[in-house]
């Protein structure tokens, strides 16, 4: 994490550039309490797809459980490796576990009593590969190989 300075502050915003490497810059906002992080530039000249994630890392204990909304209509219960209507054997475990996200994805630690929701501003994939880990798909590039 390279951040670079204070871009600009007061007593309800505050905002942060980020410059990860030559390719990917993003700029962090913060509103009061409330967290938000655009994706402002991407430029890849190396030849090869890129998949660009923004992963929120927590100590939550999700049992392999997390929840996405259905078009912000109703909230679904994803088990990570599992479909409940025949027994799944995932050839791409990663690519298996990603589900669409147009407003929410969450994670909730039952014992502790504790969720853990992150809301977007557009359709995105969005995933918990881990335990106390969820992941939104920001861009996919792809570029024709010769």
């Amino acid at each position: 994490l390279n951040p670079g300075p204070l871009e600009w502050q007061s007593d309800m915003l505050t905002t942060i550039p980020v410059r990860r490497s030559d390719w990917f810059h993003k700029l962090k906002l913060i509103i009061l309490w409330f967290f938000f992080s655009y994706y402002t530039y991407f430029h890849f000249s190396d030849g090869f797809g890129k998949e660009i994630i923004n992963r929120f890392d927590s100590d939550l204990k999700s049992d392999g459980l997390f929840y996405t909304d259905t078009n912000g209509r109703e909230t679904l219960e994803r088990k990570r490796d599992f479909r409940p209507t025949w027994k799944v054997k995932l050839a791409e475990p990663i690519a298996g576990n990603y589900y669409p996200i147009t407003t929410k994805i969450a994670i909730k630690d039952t014992k502790m009593q504790i969720e853990f929701a992150v809301l977007t501003d557009r359709s995105q994939g969005g995933s918990s590969l881990k335990d106390g880990q969820m992941e939104l798909m920001v861009r996919t590039l792809y570029f024709k190989c010769v």
